[in-house]
């Protein structure tokens, strides 16, 4: 009669570890995605602004001299003009290095194939302006300020929130145009003229 032998090896895997150790590995490798995943995530949106928030307040602004191109168009398709721009600019050798965009009307008013702005860059007094651009000497005025670093997009939503709600607290009414000018450093700065309520 043949005894019954219970065997306590160990299942291999095809490339000799068992198949515990396997699981293991590959839980391991699982938590390591989710984590440099999780890490990812909350790095873009830290890059992006979602965390950041905005400085605002009243300022006199400096005189500007803005060489500029009138459009007519969807405010948030304005980096086509931007490219387009630079390289009429570069050919010239005229710097870009300050861009910035005056926008006429109120966005949540006019339809976006109505929306009129001014698009173009800051230049010094005697720079060369490229053909088909406009010259505007934009004088010292008052005007409310708030400071973004990330993505412009996101930072319009939370700037001109900030600053309505800031208007609301002391007593000012927003005007437009509203003005932007995209910083070398990333930030952006934005500016709405103000009045007191009467």
């Amino acid at each position: 009669m043949g005894v019954s032998v219970k065997s306590t090896a160990k299942s291999e895997t095809p490339m000799g570890g068992s198949d515990q150790d396997a699981k293991n590995k590959v839980l391991s490798l699982a938590i390591v995605a989710l984590f440099l995943g999780v890490v990812g995530t909350v790095y873009i949106l830290y890059y992006i602004g979602i965390f950041s928030t905005v400085k605002v307040q009243k300022i006199v602004t400096p005189g500007y001299q803005f060489a500029y191109v009138e459009h007519k168009g969807p405010y948030d398709k304005i980096d086509l003009v931007f490219k387009r721009l630079k390289e009429t600019a570069k050919d010239m050798s005229v710097s870009t290095s300050t861009p910035a965009a005056i926008f006429l009307d109120d966005a949540g008013k006019v339809s976006p194939e109505k929306q009129r702005s001014k698009i173009g860059f800051m230049v010094r007094k005697f720079d060369q302006i490229p053909g088909g651009m406009l010259l505007e000497e934009l004088a010292p005025s008052t005007v409310l300020q708030g400071v973004f670093q990330g993505s412009a997009m996101i930072g319009s939503y939370k700037a001109y929130s900030a600053m309505k709600e800031w208007c609301m607290q002391n007593g000012y009414q927003p005007l437009l145009p509203a003005m932007e000018i995209y910083h070398e450093d990333g930030s952006v700065e934005y500016q709405l003229r103000i009045v007191e309520k009467g």
